[in-house]
């Protein structure tokens, strides 16, 4: 049987989020994506318009929020501030988060759908190394594509069609 998403039929999840590979797989593929982006900053430049206004937009989120500038990659970006005070760190920062965040994301929802551990290993590795990944920008786009596969992940735990679709 094949079984879609919203399907009322769904297969139960096969993989435990404690499962060796699981975890092995998370593990490299952090590792490997903090060796691709170690000194990123030496071979990125800061592209001025829309990252670093959604970062200056996210700096002053408490002061005059803006609700057309995607609000919750704001919200991010107020989150990251926290950590770093420095803008010219906190872009670079940004940018080596979700290129690893993504294809950490992409595996976990591989391996919670039942796909080939090794197949979805090797996907998210193929991703992280793409020019899909480290060469986007703005990275808007991977913060949803993110936030869309955490909610996809959380929904697969849930049976109730209805607590579905509020996820």
């Amino acid at each position: 049987k094949i079984y879609s998403f919203f399907s009322f039929e769904e297969s139960l999840v096969a993989i435990k989020l404690t499962d060796r590979f699981l975890l092995a797989g998370c593990f490299l593929i952090i590792v490997f994506g903090i060796y691709t982006t170690y000194n990123i900053e030496h071979f990125t430049d800061i592209l001025f318009w829309d990252e670093s206004l959604y970062m200056e937009k996210g700096l002053q989120l408490w002061h005059s929020p803006s609700l057309n500038w995607g609000p919750f990659y704001n919200v991010w970006y107020k989150l990251l501030s926290y950590i770093t005070q420095d803008k010219i760190a906190l872009y670079y920062l940004n940018l080596k988060i979700l290129c690893i965040l993504l294809p950490l994301v992409l595996f976990i929802f591989l391996m919670v759908n039942n796909i080939n551990p090794v197949l979805s290993f090797f996907v998210s590795i193929l991703f992280l190394y793409s020019f899909m990944n480290l060469p986007v920008w703005p990275k808007v786009s991977h913060w949803c594509l993110v936030v869309f596969l955490v909610h996809l992940i959380l929904s697969k735990f849930i049976r109730n069609i209805y607590l579905k679709f509020i996820i």
